[in-house]
């Protein structure tokens, strides 16, 4: 124990701790970290599925243009990851991925754009899209889907969360 006195004409008083002085206490519950992703609806066509792991997009002898955010609905940072399967289309990648929220109104990208890559497997493209940093929470990935053709559908669906390290986790 360590105890600290002050000089004072002559005789020793003890000093008090300021986390001494006036007792308090705090509590609060406990809670686990929870991690997950969900899609959100933006603008344009398409729809989120019900428990919000897809979201997809369908052309009927029309093109169509759907936007949705990828959001993180952790209760950490977390890298968020998703699949893009596209059924009948082939030369280019129906989906990308916008630095900040597309402008909706043009279908452009007021940032940094980049094209999901698609691979033809058996008739079905499929791609995948992951981000490189951690997001923060409520963090979105800002996605554009297109569609055109006779019958073309393109399916986006969340992949696992991964949260940050446990090595990472005493750094902020």
């Amino acid at each position: 124990m360590l105890v600290v006195a002050a000089m004072i004409g002559g005789t020793t008083t003890p000093a008090r701790a300021a986390w001494q002085a006036g007792a308090s206490v705090v509590s609060g519950s406990l809670t686990m970290a929870q991690v997950g992703s969900r899609f959100a609806a933006v603008a344009g066509r398409g729809a989120v599925a019900a428990n919000g792991a897809s979201w997809s997009i369908t052309g009927l002898a029309t093109a169509a243009t759907g936007y949705v955010d990828l959001v993180n609905a952790s209760t950490v940072p977390a890298r968020l990851s998703l699949t893009v399967t596209a059924g009948t289309l082939v030369g280019v990648s129906p989906a990308a991925v916008c630095s900040q929220p597309w402008n909706t109104t043009t279908g452009a990208c007021p940032g940094t754009a980049t094209q999901i890559g698609l691979a033809m497997v058996l008739g079905t493209s499929t791609g995948g899209h992951s981000t490189e940093a951690l997001l923060p929470v409520a963090g979105r990935v800002h996605l554009k889907a297109s569609v055109t053709g006779v019958l073309n559908t393109v399916t986006l669906t969340a992949a696992d969360v991964v949260p940050r390290p446990a090595g990472d986790r005493t750094t902020s």
